[in-house]
């Protein structure tokens, strides 16, 4: 294990992240929060999130992450994701600071908050769909413990 010293350090990348606000934000550019609580998006790496990110990104669109230690800390010790970190992104303390209309992907249960104008819910557990409304994204597979998970997402 290689101690937080001679690494680039967890702390230092979450605040240096939280700064960053709102404020790189181009006016009426449309808002995507990645509202993510379970590590399990950082799985293989980061490779996953980056990909996603990245696609939104290239999408128009501009990604609001919220401060959760779990998942934003890591924006300075993944390979992939510090890649991220010359984009354009924004940081909120809670979903309630975005004061209009957003997109938001989470993996929480909800409920959600009313400016969400549309919500992918993200699964990480391995089961089939169950409604209409679930898409299986079997290109983000996850290797956990030998066994495969698959994003599943839900659109409301």
């Amino acid at each position: 294990m290689i101690r937080p010293y001679f690494g680039p350090s967890y702390r230092r990348a979450f605040s240096e992240m939280v700064k960053r606000g709102l404020s790189e934000r181009r006016r009426q550019e449309p808002i995507v929060c990645c509202d993510f609580s379970d590590p399990a998006i950082d799985s293989d790496g980061g490779r996953y999130y980056f990909s996603l990110v990245r696609d939104l990104i290239d999408a128009g669109f501009f990604p609001v992450f919220s401060a959760r230690r779990a998942t934003l800390s890591s924006f300075g010790t993944s390979r992939m994701k510090l890649l991220l970190l010359k984009e354009r992104l924004g940081v909120i303390e809670s979903l309630e600071r975005l004061q209009e209309p957003y997109f938001l992907i989470t993996d929480g249960d909800g409920p959600f908050p009313k400016l969400a104008k549309k919500v992918v819910k993200v699964s990480y557990e391995h089961r089939l769909c169950r409604s209409e409304n679930d898409i299986v994204f079997p290109f983000l597979c996850i290797l956990k413990s030998r066994r495969r998970l698959i994003f599943l997402i839900t659109i409301r």
